[in-house]
């Protein structure tokens, strides 16, 4: 475990975290993936999700990242995607579940609102989706609850 962990750590530090075509390239794959979420159905999610794959191919390819870049960026995206999904999920069930009932523990904090701001929360992801791969992984996920087929294919 601790090996792969200072190998994650080799390969943050040599990707190419800087270069502005690739940030730029990047940015489009997420502007793909934002209109995949709020398109009106299956059948148009899946043509832009096809489109953010053919986009992320060829950024890919134009930046010249190495098979074990590739797979750096996959395993970032896996992990911290799942994080942030699961953090979105967590506050959407709360809020969908008419219920629920918060451990009184945190009903005392005066920050908490019983997921109440879930809508709100979730369009802030959206309308702030940036190149991180935290941002990423979370609405790549959200998309693969949609069309898993297409989406599994931009990782394989």
């Amino acid at each position: 475990m601790l090996a792969a962990e200072n190998a994650g750590l080799r390969w943050e530090e040599v990707y190419p975290w800087e270069d502005r075509a690739l940030r730029d390239a990047w940015q489009a794959e997420l502007n793909l993936l934002q209109r995949a979420l709020r398109a009106g159905t299956d059948a148009e999610a899946a043509v832009l999700v096809r489109q953010f794959i053919q986009q992320r191919t060829a950024r890919r390819h134009a930046a010249g990242l190495s098979p074990t870049l590739v797979e750096y960026e996959r395993s970032r995206e896996w992990a911290e995607g799942l994080a942030k999904y699961a953090e979105l999920a967590i506050w959407q069930a709360g809020h969908a579940t008419p219920t629920y009932q918060p451990v009184p523990a945190v009903l005392a904090d005066a920050d908490f609102h019983a997921y109440a701001g879930f809508p709100r929360r979730w369009q802030n992801e959206l309308s702030t989706l940036t190149n991180t791969v935290f941002s990423f992984g979370a609405v790549l996920d959200e998309c693969l609850e949609r069309d898993a087929g297409i989406v599994l294919g931009a990782f394989l």
